[in-house]
């Protein structure tokens, strides 16, 4: 049982790392300014639509 509690963390452990290596490069993809789409409208579009005007 102490294995498979010990597995369970790894795994956790690996998607946590993967999710955190995507968020990196979802960051630092659109953290470049863009010619015709800003980053930021297409993140505040996907998040929230109603608000997306909100902000800026």
């Amino acid at each position: 049982m102490a294995f498979m509690t010990r597995f369970r963390w790894h795994i956790a452990g690996l998607l946590v790392l993967k999710m955190l290596l995507l968020g990196l490069i979802w960051v630092g993809f659109f953290s470049h300014p863009q010619e015709q789409i800003s980053p930021e409208q297409v993140t505040e579009h996907l998040l929230s639509p109603r608000h997306a005007g909100d902000r800026s």
